[in-house]
């Protein structure tokens, strides 16, 4: 059963902050934005033309069949996965929750291929897995507080090639814009080059439709709450 998400705000909540980044949309070409000019106060990187009009694709049949068979799982087989050989991380990042923990089952399941992740919960962990391929990436430990959800563990798949900050800055992304239909900055890989248009390329494959501001400053600093923009404001519906 798909957890329920906490209200982030009231009817038009964040359409400012879209409004305040409209006069540095770009037409031809990706455009950084200064920490200055945006409440999020880092500097990001407009990625929306690659990330909400771009149409996911693939040529291997064995992957367009993969995510289409995996449209309809439970996601309890990643329970079983064999974790001895991955990266345990100390963390401790808090989001607002009012309701009642949500029960065990998927929490987010990718609709389109334009989408990526699968997230799932079971026994107070969030499992993370690549919705094209089933591959699970990450698991966090999360706390169901008074009023928070608290991640305060994650274990990452040796495929990883990322460092720890960049794990917790994932994780803490997915968080908020699977969970929460947050519109947040998300980071970039260190390995990605400076090219914008690489930046690009690299946020969808990443994140997806997800993806709307690239950043390599700490994103965990963003947080979440009555006024942040969701996805639904943001494509306008």
């Amino acid at each position: 059963m798909a957890a329920e998400r906490p209200e982030l705000g009231g009817e038009g909540a964040g359409v400012g902050l879209l409004d305040e980044l409209r006069e540095w949309r770009y037409r031809d070409r990706p455009v950084w934005i200064p920490a200055s000019a945006n409440r999020y106060g880092l500097e990001i990187l407009d990625v929306q033309r690659a990330t909400q009009e771009v149409t996911a694709w693939t040529s291997d049949k064995t992957i367009a069949e993969s995510f289409v068979e995996t449209r309809s799982l439970s996601g309890q087989h990643h329970r079983d996965a064999d974790r001895c050989a991955w990266s345990p991380l100390k963390c401790d990042l808090a989001y607002p929750y009012e309701t009642d923990p949500p029960g065990d089952g998927p929490v987010f399941k990718s609709p389109e291929m334009e989408e990526k992740w699968d997230i799932y919960l079971y026994d107070a962990e969030l499992f993370f897995a690549r919705s094209w391929t089933d591959q699970l990436v990450y698991v966090a430990g999360v706390d169901f507080r008074a009023s928070q959800a608290v991640i305060d563990s994650i274990q990452r798949s040796p495929s990883v090639s990322e460092d720890a900050d960049l794990s917790r800055k994932a994780v803490g992304f997915l968080l908020k814009s699977h969970l929460y239909d947050a519109v947040v900055p998300h980071p970039i890989h260190r390995e990605v080059p400076e090219s914008a248009r690489q930046i690009e390329a690299h946020s969808f494959n990443a994140f997806g439709r997800r993806a709307w501001f690239a950043s390599r400053g700490d994103t965990t600093s963003v947080h979440i709450g009555p006024g942040t923009p969701q996805i639904g404001q943001a494509r306008g519906s």
